[in-house]
């Protein structure tokens, strides 16, 4: 008789011990899945950051070939269903991979979305660009976002912006297509950039093919200033989207393919926008409808755009000079003087 009560106690202790362990086992699970999605849910996509001193470049070649390509760090794109509309670069709408790829022959009967573009053979280009096709009712906008922290000493104004326009499909549609650049301080509120130097469109063509190479045209925006509604100081963090979408009305078939490539994003401090002397001398630098003015060099005068690339060189003094330049950032020197100046 005690052999048996004795088994029936052991029996229900160890059902007891065994469901507690189970039970424990349950709650570990659980409480590991809470963590890991919490860890997910919090780790924020890593910014890019840039400084006075170098530009931060992207030229997307190392997402690869795939349809379904990882972008950058601190890259982001979504597909909208209505035109010219920026999302939120926080929303779930915001993916961080493509969803189609193309290169040359570019079907007229394509699938929309966000493209990795490849400048050849889609399956083998190592030159790739991020972009969108529109349909009839679906990615009437495609955005390119990215997130950067900006890491200088000083407060800044502008940034110097560079980045190709890529077409990869000729579109019938009659309003033709865009690529318009915008900017924002926390990825939700955007400013449009001036259009008449971030604007980049397209007129109609007769066809909806695509290019035996590809892509069919390059447009470059080069060495231009991006002037900001308010001060970026250091450790801010700025949002630049790129927006493709039709140029106007809401008909969005026939479209063309568009992307971004070879992105360089510089911020600058802008000392020469108005007259000044510098350093003790003479020398007056300022902008003036569209040209450089310089009065009173004393050394020889050589003229820079924002990269470095020379543009001028005067070995002769003069008292005083105008030089026509594009719309830009540019650096001028005269003997140890150096003198940003923004031209508007």
């Amino acid at each position: 008789m005690m052999n048996e009560i004795s088994f029936i106690v052991k029996h229900k202790m160890n059902h007891v011990m065994q469901k507690n362990l189970r039970a424990c086992i349950r709650t570990f699970v659980a409480m590991s899945f809470l963590l890991f999605s919490s860890s997910l849910i919090s780790t924020p996509i890593s910014a890019q950051t840039m400084d006075l001193s170098t530009p931060y470049v992207q030229n997307f070649d190392a997402i690869g070939t795939t349809a379904t390509a990882t972008l950058p760090a601190g890259w982001k794109a979504d597909k909208l269903t209505s035109v010219r509309t920026v999302g939120s670069y926080t929303s779930t709408s915001a993916v961080t991979a493509t969803t189609q790829v193309g290169g040359n022959n570019l079907a007229s009967n394509a699938p929309n979305g966000i493209y990795n573009f490849g400048a050849g053979d889609q399956a083998s280009a190592t030159d790739r660009a991020i972009g969108g096709l529109s349909s009839t009712s679906s990615s009437k906008s495609v955005n390119c976002y990215v997130q950067i922290q900006y890491t200088g000493t000083s407060a800044v104004n502008t940034l110097n912006i560079s980045y190709d326009v890529e077409k990869y499909r000729d579109g019938k549609n009659s309003a033709g297509f865009s690529i318009s650049l915008y900017y924002s301080y926390d990825g939700a509120t955007w400013t449009k950039a001036d259009t008449s130097l971030f604007k980049t469109s397209f007129s109609a063509d007769g066809d909806n093919n695509g290019f035996t190479s590809a892509p069919g045209s390059v447009t470059s925006v080069s060495n231009k200033a991006l002037s900001l509604s308010k001060s970026l100081n250091p450790n801010d963090t700025i949002y630049l989207a790129w927006n493709y979408s039709v140029t106007s009305g809401t008909t969005t078939s026939y479209a063309q393919a568009l992307a971004i490539d070879n992105v360089s994003i510089q911020p600058v401090v802008v000392i020469g926008t108005n007259k000044m002397d510098t350093k003790g001398s003479n020398m007056h630098v300022f902008s003036l409808n569209k040209q450089i003015i310089i009065e009173n060099a004393e050394a020889a005068i050589q003229l820079f755009d924002a990269y470095g690339k020379q543009i001028m060189h005067q070995t002769k003094p003069s008292e005083r000079i105008a030089i026509s330049v594009p719309q830009g950032l540019y650096i001028v020197k005269v003997g140890e003087n150096n003198v940003k100046v923004l031209v508007k």
